[in-house]
């Protein structure tokens, strides 16, 4: 299968690497980028696209790549409007272009299954429609699982993949779902995770309440979950609230897209070798174990002096480390002022982020 990814920005690029040769142009609505190359994929208008789609791109399926809604929707009216139906959204599938190595996961297909086996993926998005034609040229039989909710939404899509063996899931019978991937099958094993197995049937019979972060939300009925020491599962930003509320939630889920954010500007930049992934295991340890809004406030200065020092190849100094607040919590420029002197004496440059530092205790 060979894709067309509208939009040659960062994360259209990031697509542009994974799929390597089964890409095959960028469509850009940029008029200064419109007939010049990219990658090395010539960039299309879209008037460019329609004259040649019956032709060069006749089997070329396209790729959404832009994350505003806004730009979505537009890009999916004039699809629509010239009957164009061979497309995907790739936010349906943008976790996997980033968690998983295409060839780590075909030679694992071959570890764990047998080469007359089939091999299950869940879901019709760019990512598995991708890796459907991968097992296919290399000789094995790949299986497509759609949900039975999303059946129907995707029959003109599944029209257009007449020889692709396309089954409805209605219920999982013998077929295992393993994880983001969406691979299916007995590799369920593989990807077992002990640490959230062993939570399995823990609260069987009693209720639970899912603790969403909406502007509806009210701190009287966390205070009446607390009090009735209700079941609940809260997730992101929730902790915002903490200082304000004796409740905490029994679970905590936190997101990995802000992750996905930073490592699409740190592409864009150019900083290979460079990554955040140790940055965020701390916030989410810390967050998990000692919850607190001033620290998470801070996370985003932190974040980007960590990128902007990296991007000018100058040294790095925490705030939280230079930066003191009395026991009040008032700035002490004195103190400050010594210890920056003191750290900053042999730098002749320093990226130090902003408007946070720490306690006596060293609390943010």
């Amino acid at each position: 299968m060979k894709f067309i990814i509208w939009g040659a920005g960062v994360r259209g690029r990031r697509v542009r690497y994974f799929l390597e040769d089964r890409a095959v142009a960028y469509i850009d609505a940029n008029t200064t980028m419109q007939g010049k190359e990219k990658d090395g994929l010539p960039i299309l208008s879209f008037e460019d696209y329609i004259a040649e789609r019956d032709g060069r791109y006749q089997d070329a399926w396209i790729i959404i790549s832009p994350r505003s809604t806004n730009f979505i929707e537009s890009i999916v009216r004039t699809l629509d409007a010239h009957g164009v139906i061979r497309y995907f959204h790739l936010q349906d599938a943008i976790a996997s272009y980033y968690e998983y190595d295409f060839e780590q996961m075909l030679a694992q297909i071959d570890r764990e299954f047998a080469r007359e086996e089939e091999v299950g993926l869940f879901g019709l998005d760019s990512f598995h429609a991708d890796l459907y034609g991968r097992l296919s040229a290399i000789g094995r039989h790949p299986v497509l699982w759609i949900p039975e909710d999303a059946w129907h939404q995707d029959a003109k899509r599944r029209e257009e993949l007449p020889d692709w063996d396309i089954r409805c899931l209605k219920e999982t019978g013998g077929v295992h779902i393993l994880d983001d991937a969406g691979l299916l099958s007995q590799l369920t094993n593989t990807y077992a995770t002990p640490e959230i197995e062993k939570f399995h049937n823990m609260y069987e019979g009693r209720r639970c309440f899912v603790v969403a972060t909406g502007p509806s939300l009210r701190m009287e009925d966390l205070e009446t979950l607390q009090e009735h020491h209700e079941l609940c599962i809260s997730m992101n930003g929730i902790f915002h609230c903490f200082d304000q509320v004796k409740w905490r939630p029994d679970f905590f889920v936190m997101t990995d897209w802000l992750l996905v954010r930073y490592q699409e500007i740190i592409e864009g930049l150019g900083l290979t070798g460079f990554s955040l992934e140790g940055e965020f295991a701390q916030i989410e340890r810390i967050m998990t174990q000692n919850p607190n809004s001033n620290y998470a406030a801070s996370r985003g200065e932190y974040l980007n002096g960590r990128v902007m020092a990296a991007l000018l190849g100058w040294r790095f100094v925490d705030a939280a480390e230079v930066i003191v607040f009395d026991e009040k919590g008032c700035f002490d420029p004195e103190n400050t002022n010594q210890v920056l002197r003191e750290r900053l004496k042999n730098m002749e440059n320093a990226i130090i982020p902003g408007f946070y530092g720490s306690l006596p205790n060293g609390e943010i």
